[in-house]
Order: structure tokens, then C-alpha cells, then sequence
């Protein structure tokens, strides 16, 4: 059923790398789920062909004090560069980052904010501001407060998150589509996985309102049936998809919050089950 979804088709039209980046975002929650942290990190460190989105999801699953995680992905890291290094030569440590800067200026690049489902497309096709200046500082506000949202959200509950370790990945994988400053159509594909945790999520908890499990379970729908991305394509404006993942990312972070008792000086109290060691 999963490859109707139609950010996997336009993976594969294309030739697109990004479904090997759910692959890689999938197979890494499910070493987090089973606290196989180091593992978990190396396997992020593998997806950083998409830095800019990886790089989201390792800092806020670092934040809930996964040790070994950060091991982990460090050594990924500095085995890609010294490979990197030794495939095309020293240079590309300053190459590679001159080409990212010079990348929207380029004639064949095609690069279109408006063709983005994150920050960056929703501030460019509302046009609420008219020099490129302020709309990267209205990009980097924006970006900056949902990664905040996020981090605040579900690091009260450290690693004692057992019931709510779906909210928690699928939530960070939303933050890392909404703050990364380029996405392509074929990237979304990584919507999947937060669908698939949250539908679990909301099949093994009753005490959601009524409201809440039918907007994300709505907006679940509208995000992945073929209308929303046809109409987007055709106007050529696929920032829309946005629109339902900014409601299952506020959602999913109210319900945790919700979860949360509190005791008499305000701290946050963990009612969630350790994960089994």
C-alpha cells in the first residue's frame, strides 16, 4: 500500500535517492525502539547524503539522552569524509560547501522554494516578505521555533518514554521536513514513517479525544491520498502538503504534552513505562 503514496512514485520516476533515506530513518527508530543507540547513530550517519534533513532528527533524539548515539553517528561521519577526502581529494572540504552556496544560482539546478513542503515554501509562496533577507530570517525564526517546539516538548520525559516513543520519533522526522531548507517532492517520501508510527500510536491508546485522533487520523489521509500531491503538482506550488503535516506535528506534540502530569512545583512527572533494557 505504501507505494501509493506518491512522493515513493515520484522517487522512483525520477531516480531519487530519497527512499533510501526512509529506508535508512526507519531502520534507525527501530534500533532506537530496541535501545540499540549506537547502532542507531550509525545508521543516521548513513543518511547524511541528506545532511540537511538527517542532522534535524540526530539532534533532537541526542536531546532525550540516547547514549551512545552521538558515538555512533560520529563514526559514520569521519569515515564518510576521510572516504570523501580520499575519493576526490582535500579540496572538496571547501569545493563542496562553495557549490551548496552557488547552488540556487545555478542554471540547471531548478531550484523552487515553492516546490517545497517545509518552512522555506510556506514563507515564499505566502510573500510576506519581499527581500531575500527577510525571508531567510523569517526561515531561520520559523525553523528555529518549531525545532524548539519540538526539543521542549518531549525532553521532560527523557528516555522513560515507552508508550510514547511513536509520537516521539514520527514528531522529530515531521520537524526535520519542516525546518530542512530544501526538500525536494521525492523527499517527502520520508512521511511514511511518522504516518506508520502514529497510526500504531492511535490503534494502542483510547484516551485521546475524540477531536484529536480524528484530525490526525483526517490529516493522515489528505497527506497520503493522491489529491492533495496532484492538485500540488499541477499548480506546481507542492508547498500544500504542508498543511497537513503542520497538523499532525502540533497535534502529536499537544497530545505528549497533554500526557505529562505535573507536580505542585511545576516540574514534569513521567507517567511512561522504562523501556525494557
Amino acid at each position: 500500500m505504501f507505494f501509493l503514496f506518491p512522493p515513493v512514485l515520484i522517487g522512483f520516476l525520477q531516480g531519487q535517492d530519497s527512499l533510501l533515506l526512509l529506508l535508512v530513518m526507519t531502520l534507525a527508530v527501530v534500533e532506537l525502539r530496541k535501545d540499540r543507540n549506537f547502532t542507531a547513530g550509525c545508521l543516521l550517519g548513513c543518511g547524511l547524503f541528506k545532511f540537511h534533513i538527517v542532522l534535524t532528527l540526530v539532534v533532537l533524539v541526542a536531546s532525550l539522552g540516547r547514549k551512545g548515539l552521538l558515538r555512533g553517528f560520529a563514526v559514520v561521519f569521519l569515515t564518510s569524509l576521510l572516504l570523501s577526502a580520499g575519493i576526490s581529494g582535500c579540496a572538496f572540504f571547501t569545493a563542496y560547501p562553495r557549490f551548496l552556496m552557488s547552488l540556487s544560482s545555478l542554471p540547471m539546478a531548478d531550484i523552487n522554494p515553492a516546490a517545497m513542503a517545509n518552512i522555506r515554501g510556506l514563507v515564499s509562496v505566502l510573500g510576506v516578505a519581499r527581500h531575500a533577507e527577510a525571508r531567510l530570517a523569517l526561515i531561520g525564526i520559523g525553523s528555529v521555533l518549531l525545532f524548539w517546539h519540538a526539543w521542549r516538548t518531549f525532553r521532560s520525559i527523557g528516555s522513560r518514554f515507552a508508550d510514547a516513543a511513536n509520537l516521539a520519533f514520527g514528531n522529530f522526522v515531521l520537524t526535520s521536513i519542516l525546518v530542512s531548507y530544501h526538500l525536494s517532492p521525492s523527499d517527502l517520501c520520508i512521511a511514511l514513517l511518522p504516518i506508520g508510527l502514529f497510526s500504531q500510536y492511535l490503534a494502542e491508546h483510547t484516551g485521546i479525544p475524540r477531536w484529536a485522533r480524528l484530525t490526525v487520523l483526517g490529516s493522515q489521509c489528505v497527506l497520503f491520498l493522491p489529491p492533495l500531491h496532484m492538485i500540488s503538482l499541477a499548480r506546481h506550488m507542492y508547498v500544500y502538503p504542508i498543511i497537513p503535516i503542520l497538523i499532525m506535528f502540533l497535534l502529536t506534540s499537544a497530545e505528549i504534552f497533554r500526557g505529562i502530569p505535573r507536580d505542585v512545583n511545576g516540574s514534569a512527572v513521567s507517567r511512561f513505562r522504562p523501556i525494557a533494557q
